[in-house]
């Protein structure tokens, strides 16, 4: 039989972070002023070239519930990872280093997935602006497996870990680890569990703010290669998952378009049959761009008519 995990804390939280310094405090801050004392906070150092380093230390020797670690740089799925490896909770959930939770949301979380007796809990969270904070309502319409799994995939239901308590015991038991991608990795691990016989509970209040600074996160924003690769990285990670069960044709529909695109504006570098390979099943998709539809018989001409509306875009 398999040794049963044992715990250290009753939650950790792991927050995975790289140049986060300019709001790195407020993060911190929110978490040392939770008001469930028996947790943990496992810092992640992404390899950091600012001062995050500088900050974390300030808050790990002054409070013995923060453990920093700096890593090489190696993304945000490893430092996830990393932080899963060192984390000593009965449950664990991750808070992004530029966001912030209110003081009671471990407590609350933690009692109603004891009286519950989940493996997963989700929540409501906040999206913030400079101007406003609404609550966005995360309720599944059913708490069966299979069901959330296809809100995940159409976007009725955040991908984030953020807003998801999760039982280690149940990670461990079931081997599930985060996935060789930056992009979507939240969403594989989230899904990655539900494919499993779990217990899923919601509780109907918000407690995290995500931040959204305005500061243009957009996957096409700009020429960015490391971008493409992840793209691309992710839908075989996806593929992995789901290409023999009964989602992957919804994957294929609303996920795998932006992947492709993603792969063939950054210009990852792959061959044309390459490329089909792994995104040819988009063929049976309506909506998708002429570009991939050029792309996905004649890879060449579909990235020249990408790298038109590029140059057309940037004269406007």
């Amino acid at each position: 039989s398999k040794i049963k995990y044992l715990y250290m804390v009753k939650v950790t939280v792991i927050v995975a972070l790289y140049n986060a310094a300019e709001f790195l405090s407020v993060c911190l801050s929110s978490l040392q002023n939770q008001t469930l004392q028996d947790s943990e906070f496992i810092l992640v150092d992404d390899g950091s070239t600012d001062k995050s380093s500088s900050i974390c230390k300030q808050y790990a020797e002054t409070d013995t519930r923060f453990k920093y670690f700096h890593k090489q740089n190696g993304g945000v799925a490893s430092a996830r990872e990393y932080g899963l490896l060192h984390a000593t909770g009965k449950y664990v959930i991750h808070v992004d280093s530029d966001d912030w939770i209110d003081p009671k949301m471990l407590e609350t979380l933690y009692n109603e997935a004891e009286r519950t007796q989940i493996d997963m809990l989700i929540c409501d969270y906040y999206y913030d602006t400079v101007l406003s904070s609404s609550v966005c309502k995360q309720e599944p319409g059913s708490l069966d497996n299979k069901s959330i799994i296809i809100e995940l995939l159409n976007g009725t239901l955040h991908g984030s870990c953020c807003n998801k308590l999760v039982k280690k015991e149940t990670l461990i038991k079931h081997d599930l680890h985060f996935p060789n991608c930056d992009i979507c990795e939240d969403l594989y691990i989230n899904i990655a569990l539900l494919l499993k016989e779990v217990k899923i509970g919601y509780i109907n209040k918000a407690f995290y703010h995500y931040v959204q600074r305005g500061d243009g996160n957009n996957i096409t924003g700009s020429q960015n290669t490391k971008a493409g690769l992840d793209a691309l990285h992710a839908a075989k990670s996806f593929r992995n998952l789901l290409g023999k069960t009964s989602f992957w044709r919804l994957f294929v529909e609303k996920e795998m378009p932006w992947m492709a695109y993603a792969t063939l504006y950054h210009g990852a570098a792959m061959s044309g049959r390459e490329f089909a390979q792994c995104f040819g099943d988009l063929r049976q998709v309506r909506d998708i761009s002429i570009e991939l539809k050029v792309a996905l018989r004649w890879y060449g001409l579909g990235r020249m008519l990408l790298l038109g509306r590029k140059i057309v875009g940037k004269w406007r």
